[in-house]
């Protein structure tokens, strides 16, 4: 009986020491201190996300779905502040982790598709001058082939002509 009224007490202390330092002032400042962390983080990430979009946006990437998501993130920032400023701190800490991970996510989304716009628009930079050589090579070939050939057909046409002399009409 003795050890089970041991663990009692042990357990009861255990609880009220957790209780009592969850509601101190220190775990609140903790608190305060790991939401203006997070928010300050999102702030971040959201710009550099940011920056990522512009870059694809110059890239020639078509950047509307990236932008709406990053308003998400933007908003979710700033009722994390709303409830930072109200007190709220894990509220704040939960909205600007939320935005932290929109805006890291749309930064990765928009850093890929700035590469394939990049890579698209390097491939037509190479690809519309070797279609434009080569259409002027095979035009100039088919031009001089042709050529070669009419001249050819006009050659043998004149060759199977049948020159005659006109005979003259015989007078009575």
């Amino acid at each position: 009986m003795k050890k089970n009224t041991a663990l009692f007490i042990i357990i009861v202390s255990l609880v009220s020491l957790i209780v009592f330092y969850t509601g101190s002032p220190a775990y609140a400042q903790n608190s305060q201190a790991s939401a203006n962390r997070a928010i300050n983080e999102a702030q971040d990430s959201i710009y550099m996300a940011y920056k990522s979009i512009a870059q694809a946006d110059q890239a020639g990437g078509d950047v509307t779905n990236l932008v709406d998501q990053l308003n998400t993130a933007v908003s979710l920032l700033e009722e994390a502040r709303d409830s930072y400023g109200q007190g709220d701190y894990s509220t704040a800490y939960e909205k600007a982790v939320e935005a932290e991970s929109i805006a890291e996510t749309v930064k990765q989304n928009a850093d890929d598709l700035h590469a394939r716009a990049s890579f698209a628009r390097s491939l037509q930079i190479i690809v519309i001058p070797v279609v434009i050589v080569l259409v002027v090579i095979f035009s100039y070939i088919f031009i001089k082939r042709g050529w070669k050939w009419l001249e050819r057909k006009a050659d043998e046409e004149f060759l199977e002509m049948e020159i005659g002399i006109p005979e003259e009409e015989e007078e009575e």
